[in-house]
C-alpha cells in the first residue's frame, strides 16, 4: 500500500504559500487511480514527492508497504516514473538512451550484463523493434 500522510512542499523559506499543503491519499496495492486537477495545481509535485524528486523542503511522510520512503527509499523495480516532458537525446537511439539510464541508476555491472538488462527493458516496453531508431523519429509515446 502507498500512504500519503499530511505531505506538503516548500519552494523555500522566503515563499509565503506552500505548493502542496496538508495532501493525504491512500492507493491499494494493484489500484489503478488517477491524480487530476487544473494546470498547476501540484499533481506533477505530488508525483515527484512520491518518488523522491520533488523540488523544495517536505514535511509529512510518504508510506511504501509499511516503509517511511524518507528512511528506505524505494528498491529497483519497485516504482517508475515517466515525466511529462521526454528527457531522451534525440540524436541517441533507443537503446543507446537505455543504456544511459541503466549506467545512470544502477552501479558498475560487467558489460554483458547490462546489455542483457538493456534487451529486457527494452522487450518490457515493447521497443526491441525500435532500439535502433533514433529517438528523434519515435512517437511521443514511445519517447517516454
Amino acid at each position: 500500500m502507498l500512504a500519503i500522510n499530511d505531505v506538503s512542499i516548500q519552494l523555500g523559506p522566503d515563499v509565503g504559500a506552500k505548493l502542496l499543503a496538508g495532501v493525504s491519499a491512500m492507493f491499494p496495492l494493484a489500484h489503478f487511480g488517477a491524480i487530476i486537477g487544473p494546470s498547476g495545481c501540484g499533481k506533477t509535485s505530488l508525483l515527484k514527492l512520491i518518488a523522491g524528486i520533488a523540488p523544495g523542503r517536505e514535511q509529512g511522510e510518504v508510506v511504501w508497504n509499511g516503509r517511511n520512503l524518507a528512511d528506505d527509499d524505494f528498491r529497483a523495480g519497485e516504482i517508475a516514473y515517466v515525466p511529462q516532458f521526454g528527457i531522451a537525446h534525440e540524436e541517441l537511439t533507443a537503446r543507446e538512451c537505455v543504456e544511459y539510464a541503466l549506467a545512470l541508476r544502477v552501479r558498475a555491472t560487467s558489460r554483458d550484463h547490462a546489455q542483457k538488462t538493456v534487451h529486457r527493458v527494452l522487450a518490457e516496453v515493447g521497443m526491441q523493434d525500435f532500439a535502433e531508431q533514433a529517438v528523434k523519429t519515435l512517437s511521443g509515446g514511445q519517447r517516454r
